[in-house]
């Protein structure tokens, strides 16, 4: 997942003021419970990280654990004022049109090795995102203004200044990514072209120096991570404790539901995130040491896509058989597909209502930018038919089992592969299995464990179609770049086209170019609103649903306050603490 164009931020309405963003010494917002040292709290993810070297991530687990809990960002976003703060950085200026960043670091920073943090560490960080042997999934592209890289400069040990290409519409985005690496520790990887090889799953606690409230204690390979407090983090609450309060985050690899289900209910898991939509109707009106949220609609949205990439494999074979790729790349055919699956079907079957029908490829969740006049294809098996015989297709219905063919007689099959453990997405794939059947389709779902589907769509893309999600986890328009964008990392229906090939493709990189540097809000959501339209109309990907986010917790932690927004219920993991102890 070269997820988004910005991994942290939420709505934001307008900037904060100018010239200068300052923050107190105090980290904890009023209103905050002042915590206790001391515990562990243990938490579940569907499989282990790959990486705990936060560049390299590409799966939800890593990033949750490199990104979120390792490292600390020059600004961070606070899901409760949603608002971007100081973090790392105690201020920053923006001139020269909003091209230029001056960016002031905190006095007596220091990693969890104990050696200070100082511009020369932000200034390699960004060395990293850019270096090209790196190949950063995520970062690369989301450190990118218009194509190009920042510039930084150091002013001094404690003053970084930043220039970018192109004035941008929010520029805290940006400094909201650089989760600040330790030179002294990596530099002399990068130089000799290893920096692949760090920090690895394999890697000893003692190799790492993070910014981050948590660091590495032990990782079991395939069962755990544990992550122990960081002595040197730089926050402290209102009462000028430091944080984080927590002296371990335990995270589980649990790849089955159920499993991880009977884990919470016995009380050896504290968090439970995640939870699918029957657990959920199970447990909301039970008393007892753990309670569930429903936080509403989250940012992500499940969508199915045709597999339109080209060339060959290894072998010299097509990666998508050339009869079925001229089906994939007919509008006409996405459209109609769209038109036979039942939406609020799945909703109600699958979600138990927790879901809600997207009107774009942006998550109804964001309010601000999500266009709800786009062109929608609601369940009409009539207007789909309409749509097939428009492309050149044939509904041949006698014998009871109808059959879809093309124009040259070939039936219309494929095979739908889905990632094994989100059982979810296993039910919406039957379902459609079973609408698409009644138009004659035949689908062959193919459940494939998690791994194996991320190498198919992202690395080999010898598939037909696929069943994901897009997790962009800001709401800002400049955060969908990596789907929307030619080349972008989460354009998986055509990851491997390297310009545009359609006017449709070029009008939308044009758009979302001029979207990130527009400072009128009005503008920049005419823009955007354009992209969607745009979107809805090709159809190169088929939104399904947003499901709710779902979590669950145990009462006795204080401070939880579950997000949407990725990291989800550990976005404030350093301000999280057992009221009494725990089991």
């Amino acid at each position: 997942m070269r997820s988004q164009k910005v991994l942290v931020g939420l709505l934001i309405f307008l900037l904060l003021p100018a010239a200068c963003r300052q923050q107190s010494n105090e980290q904890t917002a009023p209103g905050h419970q002042t915590g206790v040292r001391g515990g562990r709290l243990v938490v579940a993810e569907r499989s282990a990280p790959l990486t705990f070297n936060y560049p390299l991530a590409s799966d939800a687990t890593s990033v949750n654990t490199s990104f979120f809990l390792m490292s600390a960002r020059l600004a961070e976003f606070d899901h409760d004022k949603q608002e971007f703060v100081p973090g790392l950085a105690e201020s920053w200026q923006v001139s020269d049109g909003g091209r230029t960043l001056t960016v002031k670091l905190r006095e007596g920073l220091k990693f969890s090795d104990g050696a200070p943090l100082t511009a020369d560490d932000v200034l390699f960080t960004l060395k990293v995102f850019y270096d090209k042997r790196v190949n950063s999934p995520v970062f690369y592209d989301a450190m990118l203004v218009g194509g190009e890289p920042i510039k930084a400069t150091k002013l001094d040990a404690r003053t970084v200044r930043l220039e970018l290409p192109r004035s941008v519409a929010v520029p805290e985005e940006y400094l909201s990514n650089i989760g600040v690496l330790p030179h002294h520790k990596l530099e002399a990887a990068l130089e000799r072209g290893e920096y692949n090889k760090v920090w690895g799953t394999t890697a000893a606690p003692a190799d790492f120096a993070v910014s981050g409230p948590f660091s590495l204690k032990e990782y079991v390979p395939g069962q755990r991570t544990t992550l122990a407090r960081n002595a040197n983090y730089y926050k402290r609450d209102a009462a000028g404790n430091q944080l984080p309060y927590l002296d371990e985050v335990v995270i589980e690899a649990v790849p089955d539901a159920n499993t991880a289900l009977l884990k919470f209910q016995q009380g050896e898991l504290d968090i439970l995130d995640n939870i699918r939509p029957a657990d959920y109707a199970t447990l909301k009106d039970k008393p007892g040491a753990v309670a569930v949220h429903d936080t509403g609609p989250w940012l992500q949205t499940d969508v199915l896509w045709f597999n339109l990439n080209d060339g060959t494999d290894a072998q010299g074979k097509p990666l998508v058989d050339p009869v079925k790729r001229a089906w994939f790349a007919d509008v006409r055919f996405r459209r109609a597909i769209a038109c036979a699956i039942d939406r609020q079907s799945i909703i109600q079957n699958v979600l138990r209502g927790l879901g809600t029908p997207p009107s774009s490829v942006v998550s109804p969740s964001n309010k601000r930018w999500a266009k709800t006049d786009a062109p929608r294809y609601d369940y009409d098996l009539n207007r789909a038919k309409e749509m097939f015989k428009e492309a050149g297709f044939q509904l041949r219905e006698g014998g009871g089992t109808p059959q879809l063919i093309d124009g040259s007689g070939h039936p219309v099959e494929f095979t739908l592969i889905v990632a094994e453990n989100v059982a979810v997405r296993k039910q919406m794939a039957t379902m459609i299995q079973e609408d698409l059947a009644k138009l004659g389709i035949k689908v062959n779902v193919s459940p494939i464990e998690d791994k194996a589907f991320m190498a198919y769509i992202r690395q080999t893309l010898n598939y037909e179609a696929a069943i994901h999600g897009f997790s962009p986890s800001s709401p800002d328009p400049s955060a969908f770049m990596a789907v929307l964008k030619t080349g972008g990392q989460q354009r998986y229906w055509f990851l491997n086209e390297k310009k545009p090939m359609a006017e449709w493709e070029t009008q939308v990189d044009k758009l979302m170019d001029e979207q990130a540097v527009e400072n009128d809000a009005a503008k920049r959501k005419e823009k955007f609103d354009a992209v969607q339209r745009i979107f809805a109309e090709q159809l190169p990907a088929i939104p399904l649903v947003v499901r709710h986010f779902v979590t669950g917790a145990k009462t006795s932690l204080g401070n939880y306050r579950a997000s949407f927004m990725p990291p989800r219920s550990l976005w404030n993991a350093d301000e999280l603490f057992w009221k009494k102890a725990s089991g």
